[in-house]
């Protein structure tokens, strides 16, 4: 609990620097006229409604001060963007040390030194690609409106066709199927990079399906719920939002952890057994 309480208060320091280097990701790919609705389209899905707003207009309101100046402005924007993937990364240390425990030796300064700045720069990399995969995201998004519009033109032209589509099993299973997996390759590529020291790949599969499942229920199954607390939360203003968004990223460090937990006590068992 105490990991994804530091998880979520990182990530709040963190999210407005990584939507800053998505939209300058984005300003590049659709032109900075549209780029910052592009980004604000790709985040609205993962936040809770409450705490849209507040993200929007924190957003907008960095952009208009631009985007810092100078090295200084590139400097900060590294280290607020990085410290939540340095947190879910000393997390992963933390469930593997018992399992697969690093010898200690003393370090020199020097050595310290140049592993800070690379775990840093290693972070900062993290960071820049799931930007981009914001991006990535929205445009694979804007093409699969393509057979939409096309399932739009074949329903103009044969209404009894929405009859014959519900009884598709892969068309009614398949917006769930597929968020699932998503999460899940996402998850189990992530619980692969995090650690420090090489973890086996068969654990972890187990973990990341866990995962995957979880947040598909929690964006689902919970939507109401935290709609509902965002309604309670209203009355606080700016607050109210931060403490929803607060509370929806604590809940996902708690399945991301659980799904590294799983992942942990699976490859101890393996290891037990032969």
């Amino acid at each position: 609990m105490d990991l994804s309480a530091a998880f979520a208060y990182f990530t709040l320091q963190s999210i407005f620097p990584l939507l800053l280097i998505a939209l300058a990701v984005a300003a590049k790919v659709f032109g900075s006229t549209s780029g910052m609705d592009q980004v604000i389209d790709a985040i609205t899905p993962l936040l809770p409604p409450s705490a849209v707003g507040v993200v929007e207009s924190t957003l907008l309101g960095l952009v208009a001060q631009g985007f810092g100046a100078g090295l200084f402005g590139v400097a900060l924007l590294v280290l607020a963007a990085s410290n939540a993937y340095l947190t879910l990364q000393r997390g992963a240390d933390r469930l593997w040390e018992e399992f697969l425990p690093q010898t200690t030796t003393v370090v020199p300064l020097k050595t310290q030194a140049i592993d800070f700045v690379r775990g840093r720069l290693e972070a900062f990399l993290i960071v820049v690609l799931a930007a981009s995969l914001i991006v990535l995201e929205q445009i694979v998004f804007n093409l699969g409106r393509i057979p939409e519009s096309l399932m739009a033109s074949l329903l103009s032209m044969w209404p009894d066709a929405v009859v014959v589509l519900k009884t598709i099993p892969f068309l009614n299973v398949g917006h769930v199927i597929v968020p699932t997996l998503w999460l899940s390759l996402l998850s189990l590529l992530l619980q692969r990079v995090l650690p420090s020291r090489r973890v086996p790949w068969k654990p972890l599969i187990p973990g990341a399906l866990l995962v995957g499942v979880a947040l598909n229920v929690l964006n689902s199954a919970f939507s109401l719920s935290i709609i509902s607390l965002g309604n309670r939360f209203q009355a606080y203003g700016v607050i109210g939002g931060v403490m929803v968004l607060t509370l929806w990223v604590w809940l996902i460090g708690v399945i991301h952890y659980f799904g590294q937990c799983l992942s942990v006590e699976l490859a101890s068992a393996r290891s037990t057994r032969l």
